[in-house]
């Protein structure tokens, strides 16, 4: 909800799900992607929301359980 919120979208809107963002993704070279990356770091620190420091991220891995 609050990246709903964030991001502008109405509860009554649809969102993109996984597999259309990995089609996407697939159809565009590896640079594209850096490029767009790093135009938002640009973005995100010319509007001051961007601190230098340390970055946590979340990479667990986990076995699926059967059922």
């Amino acid at each position: 909800m609050a990246l709903r919120r964030f991001l502008g979208i109405s509860l009554s809107e649809e969102t993109p799900d996984h597999s259309s963002l990995t089609r996407i993704r697939d159809r565009l070279p590896l640079s594209v992607h850096e490029e767009v990356f790093q135009y938002i770091l640009f973005v995100i620190e010319e509007q001051g929301l961007l601190k230098a420091g340390t970055v946590g991220v979340d990479s667990t891995y986990r076995k699926p359980t059967r059922r």
